[in-house]
């Protein structure tokens, strides 16, 4: 029998054991075994960030970008609480990170004493987690770790939470007690053989067919399958969480990203006659399958693939629902389709073709008009063209994303970085300074709002601390935009959406890192240049004016969808 370890150490190494490289959080006193070993631990690294949500966005981060699991953890009671906005981010889009509360002793907790910092906190995280446990006997210390790691990232994957009393975190462990294999399913769920030929005869036979990856595609690594599917001549897109998917520099590419893709999209989107979607759950990126983003149920045949049984069907009813790992499924369909000859509508097919050109045409007006406040298609055009192939995008702000989807080009799924399911104002930054971590060599920049911005921009610290010199990009239009031209449109009267003319420039450099101001189209590259010279963390403050986009419009049909709303004001005069 070895040396005897406390509790905190037996975490970290099964943590490592179940793949996690990663750990994240705020250090408390109820956590010192766990985070002094795995400081000791090879192959693993801990990183504290400036505020407990952000250790959250940073797991999450990792595991989009690596496909393994990440770990981060809290202090007791606020902290736990303060924690819980990015785990939920992370659940909204069913990444696998692994969230780790203390808590007081368990002679005081379950039911609670009243001890300083009390906190229910597997109340507090059972609704935005796929699992959630107490360890409230230190025996059951090393079962229920090894528990929360399968139930991360098998089946349809998901953050997982531990609750952990602080006498367990010190109490003292032998070999013996904590050295149980990592079991986990390490096969691929192949569908039913019947329903996938049913899949490859609607297909084959349909006249406007249409891929949809989702995040399904990314988290099996399948989108080289989903392109060789598109390569049989059938348009294809994706969802938000499936970005990257479909080369965007083909010659046939229509869009994606649901609809933040464009006109070419939505019409695919209702005319297809079969949609085949992959690891989707048609979300509102999708107007939840029904019109007036996507085409009339019953007539619109769906055939849906998802590794969760209970998302198939959910929003739209389906023709064929398969239960599958989306690599597995795309391989048998692919050779069950090989040799046959397609049906598709070329017509149709050139149509939604040249649809995509003629929008990117009209979008590329946009961005060459030339105003004072810069127009936000500006700003995202010139950031677009700077920015290498390989570059890692975190795409952030409510306006601005929209214009960034426009414009900047995914050819990677994992380049892109975006809390499709929450919308997560304040996770660029973050976000952002993970990808740095995982990917020390590659362009890594975070596209935000002065609104997004502000609410982390601590982790500017961070970056700085841990020399991650990430590049931000604000669009700095002085409000929140997309509110406020909401507010304006319907009541003509913006309420709480202005701010203070914040010099964020200036504030980058009050945390040690490189800040400029930009107010002119011709600023932006040699800002660019300058700030990714610079070797640290940077912040280019460019000041812009709220821009229309024509996706606008889905945005509202989503978020009011069955109110009922007010006679619209039609002043925008106050935006």
């Amino acid at each position: 029998m070895g040396d005897l370890l406390p509790g905190g150490a037996v975490l970290a190494k099964l943590l490592k054991k179940g793949g996690v490289e990663f750990v994240f959080g705020l250090p408390g006193g109820q956590l010192f075994p766990f985070m002094d070993a795995v400081s000791r631990e090879e192959g693993m690294r801990i990183l504290t960030t400036r505020h407990e949500e952000n250790s959250a966005h940073m797991a999450d981060a990792v595991s989009r970008l690596t496909g393994k699991p990440a770990a981060c953890f809290s202090t007791v009671g606020p902290g736990a609480a303060n924690m819980v906005p990015g785990v939920a981010a992370a659940f909204a889009d069913s990444i696998p990170v692994v969230a780790i509360t203390p808590n007081n002793q368990t002679f005081c907790t379950y039911p609670a004493k009243g001890s300083i910092q009390d906190g229910n906190h597997l109340g507090l995280y059972r609704s935005i987690t796929k699992w959630n446990a107490m360890v409230n006997q230190r025996e059951r210390l090393p079962e229920l770790v090894l528990w929360a790691l399968r139930e991360a990232t098998t089946g349809c994957p998901g953050p997982v939470h531990l609750d952990i009393p602080v006498d367990v975190m010190y109490k003292t462990f032998s070999d013996s007690e904590y050295e149980p294999g990592y079991s986990r399913s390490s096969g691929r769920v192949r569908g039913d053989a019947k329903l996938i030929t049913r899949a490859a005869e609607l297909l084959s036979k349909a006249r406007r067919p249409l891929l949809l990856a989702g995040g399904g595609v990314v988290r099996a690594e399948a989108w080289d399958e989903f392109r060789a599917l598109a390569v049989l001549g059938i348009p294809a897109t994706t969802t938000p969480m499936g970005h990257g998917c479909v080369d965007p520099n083909g010659d046939r590419y229509i869009g994606s990203a649901g609809w933040l893709g464009g006109s070419a999209v939505h019409k695919a989107l209702q005319e297809a006659d079969v949609v085949l979607a992959v690891g989707c759950r048609f979300s509102g990126w999708l107007g939840l399958g029904k019109p007036p983003v996507m085409g009339t149920p019953g007539t619109q045949k769906v055939i849906h693939v998802d590794i969760d049984p209970s998302r198939i069907g959910l929003n739209v009813p389906v023709e064929v629902g398969i239960v599958s790992d989306a690599k597995v499924f795309l391989a048998d369909l692919l050779e069950l389709l090989k040799g046959r000859k397609l049906q598709v509508d070329e017509q149709w097919f050139a149509a939604l073709i040249d649809n995509y050109k003629k929008y990117m045409i009209e979008m590329e007006k946009v961005a060459a008009m030339r105003s004072d406040p810069l127009n936000e298609a500006t700003v995202a055009k010139l950031v677009a063209d700077f920015l290498d192939a390989e570059a890692i995008v975190a795409f952030d702000g409510g306006q601005v994303m929209e214009w960034a989807h426009t414009f900047v080009k995914i050819n990677n799924p994992r380049n892109k970085l975006f809390t499709a399911g929450m919308g997560h104002l304040g996770m660029g930054m973050p976000f952002a300074n993970a990808a740095k971590l995982v990917h020390p060599d590659r362009q890594v920049v975070n596209i935000t709002g002065d609104g997004a911005f502000a609410l982390t921009c601590q982790e500017l610290e961070t970056a700085v601390r841990y020399n991650l010199p990430v590049v931000n990009i604000i669009f700095n239009d002085r409000a929140w935009g997309m509110i406020k031209a909401g507010q304006v449109g319907l009541y003509n009267n913006p309420v709480g959406t202005d701010f203070f003319d914040t010099d964020y420039a200036e504030v980058a450099r009050g945390f040690g890192a490189y800040g400029e101001r930009v107010t002119r189209a011709e600023e932006i590259k040699p800002a660019l240049q300058r700030a990714f010279a610079a070797g640290k963390p940077a912040v280019i403050d460019i000041i812009t004016q709220f821009t229309p986009h024509p996706v606008d419009r889905f945005w509202v049909e989503s978020v009011l969808a069955g109110c009922e709303l007010p006679v619209p004001a039609g002043n925008a005069e106050k935006v």
